[in-house]
């Protein structure tokens, strides 16, 4: 196997079941549970969406934990980690997509403390992705107000 696959099956290895590990403890904790449960997923999605993350790092670091599997054992193990974290990141979109995350109350009060321009957009906390033109515009409004 390339090196490079082998650092980016490594990589993604030590970082999904380390974020895996840590959703169980705050404050990662808090704001997980508050996403999924947001999103209106069952509430055991919960649990299975921390054990399935550290489930896939332990995959990606299989073939080089057992030295003894072949290959094609490597490769099988591989695709079903990718199989599963393609899984996991169209989940993690749905969720993203539903309702925002940060108290709108919070957002009004840091944007006035910071004397900003604010422009509200009715979206999710992924405005970026729900709604591209309107975060274009603004990026163009900002872009034109600086260089006159």
């Amino acid at each position: 196997m390339p090196g490079r696959l082998k650092a980016l099956t490594l990589f993604l290895g030590v970082w999904m079941f380390m974020f895996g590990f840590l959703n169980f403890f705050q404050p990662i904790r808090g704001s997980f549970d508050v996403q999924i449960q947001q999103s209106h997923l069952p509430r055991e999605a919960i649990l299975v969406g921390k054990v399935t993350e550290m489930v896939t790092g332990v995959l990606f670091l299989l073939p080089w934990l057992r030295r003894s599997l072949t290959a094609k054992s490597k490769d099988q193990i591989l695709l079903i980690a990718c199989f599963i974290i393609f899984t996991q990141m169209a989940v993690a979109i749905y969720v993203h997509l539903q309702d925002p995350v940060f108290p709108l109350d919070e957002w009004k009060f840091e944007a006035d403390r910071a004397h900003s321009h604010v422009i509200e957009v009715n979206s999710s906390h992924a405005v970026p992705v729900s709604n591209p033109d309107v975060v274009a515009d603004v990026i163009e409004q900002a872009a034109r107000a600086t260089t006159k």
